[in-house]
């Protein structure tokens, strides 16, 4: 996998912002969609924008409020299953310091050759997806962080024509002996419609 993310800060009205542009390629195996054969490489491109709106109290305070909108594209859809994705939101401090939220909507359209692949099967499949979600991350302690998550999709690709999504990660930050950066353990727990169970991870 090689990629490339070049990058420009910029001020508008006074208040810092950077603009990204970036691609990526993978050589490994990935199969097309109309024959199910294997066949080599595929990549994408995007362009993403951070901007603050209302900055931080201070010099090393951090941003009250910013915005952030992504747009990514797919070289080959007919290697892909999503073609397109538009994502945008806004993050800012929490009720501490060092809290976060955010709350982001992202668009997915599947591609027209994987779409159409998936019905010719006996499949069932929408053409386009729609998320919605609220996130919190809390600094519990110096050395665990706690976010939890809620979405709410919209045309799932497969299933009902919404679905409900509550999740949450806690990541442990600690110091191995002689080590020169502190190692991270993340626990991720998700919970779909509400029912019992799940999806674990370490």
């Amino acid at each position: 996998m090689s990629a490339a993310e070049p990058a420009r800060e910029h001020s508008i009205a006074g208040y810092a912002g950077m603009l990204k542009l970036g691609a990526g390629w993978n050589t490994g195996l990935s199969t097309e969609n109309a024959t199910g054969l294997p066949v080599h490489g595929n990549g994408h491109a995007y362009v993403m924008l951070d901007q603050t709106l209302m900055p931080g109290l201070g010099a090393q305070a951090p941003d009250r409020l910013t915005f952030f909108t992504r747009m990514g594209r797919v070289f080959h859809p007919g290697r892909s299953m999503v073609d397109l994705t538009l994502e945008g939101g806004f993050t800012g401090r929490g009720f501490r310091t060092a809290d976060q939220w955010g709350v982001a909507v992202t668009y997915s359209r599947f591609s027209r050759s994987f779409v159409e692949a998936a019905r010719a099967g006996g499949g069932t499949t929408s053409s386009t997806e729609t998320a919605l979600e609220l996130t919190y991350k809390a600094q519990i302690t110096p050395w665990m962080v706690l976010q939890p998550t809620l979405q709410r999709i919209y045309h799932p690709q497969i299933g009902a024509p919404t679905a409900t999504v509550l999740g949450a990660v806690m990541t442990l930050s600690f110091w191995l002996h002689h080590a020169p950066r502190p190692s991270t353990s993340q626990v991720i727990l998700r919970v779909d419609n509400f029912e019992a169970g799940g999806d674990t991870e370490a």
